[in-house]
């Protein structure tokens, strides 16, 4: 005799919005997952059972998987520089390691999709439900390096571990741009963008001085007196640091001065086409049995075939104009962007100072990601 598995239904609300849209039906035997702390709020107030992802797993679990992660994201980079400058020879004779150089943002795109197939297959593993309940998404077109907020990760996150799993997906399309901006109300919010106004003023007015007290340095760093420093964001207008300094803003000309090469763009568009069959690149996009590529692969795509290769050039561009101008040092807020990370490492290569004073006065947050975005390409941090 045969008998039938029990029917467990998972459900998972991601926005607050959804759960109407779900509960409308009757769905017996079922555990409810806020993905969100926001849809965490809503249930409580409407009374309905639920628990969060964090439940499955303990604190320790997923810190020493995120350690174990990071390690392997650092092989995973150092190949593909290796696989870029075998391919690429232009970037092997400048020693030049483009995919690196982003670690902050891809690791970013890596940690977010790794993280949801990891929750996702723990809850799973401990529930073993027979159907599914959640949303999806709209495709979005792509346009940004990192996810949209409107482009639910989740509902594809899940519908992959159904697929891997035989379990029958109820997947409900929703437009996360819809759903309302869950924030907290307070009894004195009137007077919010005056206190704002007063806190960002004085913040200019501090940041103002400390600037002029770290170019002042630059004085005691060189035999000149009046060092070059070519500053990459917020061009300071003050007569009295002019006199001891001379500001050089010229970064927009040496990240634009460049053609790129048709046969420089064809090798970068091998080198992915030669990635995306080779096993260890995919490997790296496997969890728990999951090929999850799909979810990243035309913004990995975009980094290797466009973003590596302009880099390259404003790299070699910021190479010869540092060069020929003798510049003393760089100062910037945070080298997040394209071109300064490319302008920052060629300066580090040419043993030029980076000076970074982080958003002007925000000071030093205790957060790991600091290590790939701001130390990296910096020789002196200021907080």
């Amino acid at each position: 005799m045969i008998t039938s598995m029990p029917i467990k239904n998972l459900i998972f609300i991601e926005a607050p919005e959804q759960i109407p849209l779900l509960f409308k039906e009757n769905i017996p035997n079922k555990v409810v997952i806020a993905l969100t702390p926001h849809a965490g709020f809503a249930l409580h107030e409407a009374g309905i059972l639920f628990k969060y992802p964090e439940e499955y797993y303990d604190r320790i679990t997923i810190q020493q998987h995120g350690f174990e992660r990071t390690n392997q994201q650092k092989q995973f980079f150092n190949f593909i520089d290796d696989k870029i400058n075998e391919d690429i020879t232009e970037f092997q004779d400048n020693n030049f390691k483009s995919f690196s150089l982003f670690f902050r943002q891809i690791k970013i795109l890596d940690d977010a999709c790794w993280l949801r197939i990891f929750e996702i297959t723990t809850i799973f593993n401990r529930e073993e439900p027979t159907d599914v309940y959640f949303f999806t998404s709209p495709t979005e077109p792509f346009g940004d390096l990192l996810f949209y907020a409107n482009e639910s990760l989740y509902g594809k996150a899940i519908n992959l571990v159904c697929e891997q799993r035989n379990i029958h997906p109820h997947a409900s399309n929703f437009n996360f741009s819809d759903a309302k901006d869950w924030h907290w109300t307070h009894e004195e919010e009137p007077q919010r963008p005056k206190n704002i106004l007063n806190i960002l003023l004085n913040i200019w007015n501090r940041g103002v001085k400390i600037k002029r007290q770290l170019l002042r340095l630059l004085t005691l760093f060189h035999n000149t007196e009046k060092p070059k420093v070519l500053e990459l964001q917020i061009a300071i207008e003050d007569p009295e640091l002019s006199s001891k300094v001379h500001l050089i803003n010229e970064s927009s000309k040496i990240s634009s001065d460049f053609i790129i090469d048709d046969k420089l763009q064809s090798k970068a568009n091998d080198v992915w086409a030669s990635l995306f069959e080779h096993a260890k690149f995919r490997d790296h996009y496997t969890t728990d049995g999951i090929f999850w590529l799909g979810l990243v692969d035309s913004r990995i795509n975009h980094f290797i075939t466009d973003i590596t290769v302009r880099a390259y050039y404003i790299y070699r561009n910021a190479r010869d104009y540092l060069k020929q101008t003798q510049i003393n040092a760089i100062f910037l807020k945070c080298p997040a962007t394209v071109n300064h990370r490319a302008i920052c490492q060629a300066a580090i290569d040419r043993n030029i100072p980076v000076i970074i004073l982080p958003h002007s006065v925000y000071g030093f947050n205790e957060v790991q990601m600091m290590r790939y975005l701001d130390w990296d390409l910096c020789s002196n941090y200021f907080v």
